[in-house]
């Protein structure tokens, strides 16, 4: 065991050890037996398995429209699915996101173009909720309670979000001007290889007559204005899935916070989630319950038991994939869709 794994291991052990000491198990206990059961399938429903459902279609819109790959969405859903139960334990999802990419790389023969594809579609998910979060910001300052957490946000979060728009807004601005600069095409092609040689490693990736095609050439289409504004209409519906599912997981709990500060609170924490820092969140996914939540007033105990909900929640819909693998295992190949 190297000293990266072992790091993901002591990370999430002390930072659950510091949360539950400084919180009261008792009124903890209580939160969680007064959970309504109702209002949690709904934040189910709509936050997980809805979620999962227009993720997939996303998927494929990025597959059909950017690179020509036409698989069935039945099929590209239980990729998706599949690929969350056996990503679940490698930090920030990039399991998942292999397991997608070899997955529909082996069904459509187009290993490269399904890479590119994934790695893109992150990336970009990334970038809008770093955008998103620096738009709304403003508007949910007036509901914060808790003013030291605001002052870390205006001194540490909110100047790293604008980084990554920045470099984002960059990329695209060097994307135009590459061709007439031959400094800026040398270093785009350093950047390239580099990002080639990671994408190696991926089983099957170089291995199809795609690799006649150059990285910039693959993820041209990620650059192209009106492909930028469906995907952002795409990821838009998502975030509304995710808060509404958040606002319900809040109900559960007898907690109710203006539905903007959601919006705001599940932007973030998509972005915490993937760091890679521990396995399947653990620790990560509680801290940043207890944090962002604490911004509107609520207890560490009604986040921390907002968080073990949503683990049950997130654990449900990663088992429903796992059955789903275990299922097509089960079926002969000559009957698979």
């Amino acid at each position: 065991m190297n000293l990266r794994w072992l790091l993901k291991i002591i990370i999430p052990i002390i930072l659950l050890g510091i949360i539950f000491y400084h919180v009261d198990i008792s009124m903890l206990i209580d939160a969680l037996y007064a959970i309504n059961l109702v209002y949690l399938l709904i934040s189910f429903l709509t936050g997980y398995i809805l979620f999962i459902l227009a993720s997939a279609l996303r998927w494929k819109f990025i597959l059909e429209h950017f690179y020509g790959i036409i698989l069935p969405y039945s099929r590209l859903l239980r990729y998706y699915w599949e690929g969350i139960f056996v990503g679940y334990f490698v930090p920030g999802g990039v399991g998942a996101d292999i397991y997608r990419a070899v997955a529909a790389g082996r069904a459509s023969g187009s290993y490269e173009k399904n890479a590119v594809a994934v790695l893109g579609e992150k990336i970009y998910i990334l970038t809008d909720s770093a955008i998103f979060v620096v738009l709304i910001y403003a508007l949910i300052v007036p509901y914060v309670v808790d003013h030291h957490m605001l002052t870390v946000i205006n001194n540490y979060l909110y100047p790293s979000a604008l980084i990554i728009i920045s470099f984002f807004l960059l990329l695209i601005i060097c994307n135009r001007l590459i061709p007439s600069s031959p400094r800026l095409q040398s270093m785009r092609d350093k950047l390239f290889s580099m990002a080639e040689a990671a994408l190696s490693r991926i089983p099957g990736f170089n291995s199809t007559p795609d690799n006649r095609l150059s990285l910039a050439e693959l993820t041209a289409p990620f650059f192209h204005f009106k492909n930028i504004i469906l995907l952002l209409i795409f990821t838009f519906f998502n975030r509304i899935l995710i808060s509404l599912g958040g606002y319900f997981l809040l109900l559960s709990l007898g907690v109710h916070i203006p539905l903007i500060a959601h919006f705001f609170v599940w932007t973030m924490a998509t972005i915490l989630f993937s760091l890679p820092i521990s396995f399947g969140t653990l620790g990560v996914r509680e801290g940043v319950h207890i944090l962002l939540l604490g911004l509107f007033g609520i207890k560490s105990e009604i986040a921390l038991a907002a968080s073990f909900a949503g683990l049950a929640c997130l654990l449900t819909s990663t088992v429903m994939g796992g059955f789903i693998l275990l299922a097509q295992n089960l079926i002969p190949d000559n009957t698979r869709s």
